[in-house]
């Protein structure tokens, strides 16, 4: 579940505007349903490799994957410049 305050990759959103399944981004990245699945809950955040591998797969910028700048905060929920 993705908390406010916590940055967080916009993976899951890309997939539900493009209405592709979790699953159809797994066999292409080469990776497990598990490590996908925790990009999207945002357990944990993908290494750079994937985000640019997502990047060509999704047809969308890394930045577009990522928080835009004014929505950035730090783990203590404090905005960041």
């Amino acid at each position: 579940m993705k908390q406010e305050g916590i940055l967080y990759n916009r993976i899951k959103d890309e997939l539900e505007t493009k209405d592709i399944k979790q699953i159809w981004l797994t066999e292409r990245l080469g990776l497990n349903f598990r490590a996908v699945n925790m990009y999207e809950t945002y357990a944990v955040q993908p290494p750079i490799p994937i985000l640019y591998k997502s990047e060509e797969i999704l047809n969308v910028e890394v930045s577009d994957l990522l928080n835009k700048k004014e929505n950035l905060t730090d783990l203590n929920g404090r905005k960041r410049d």
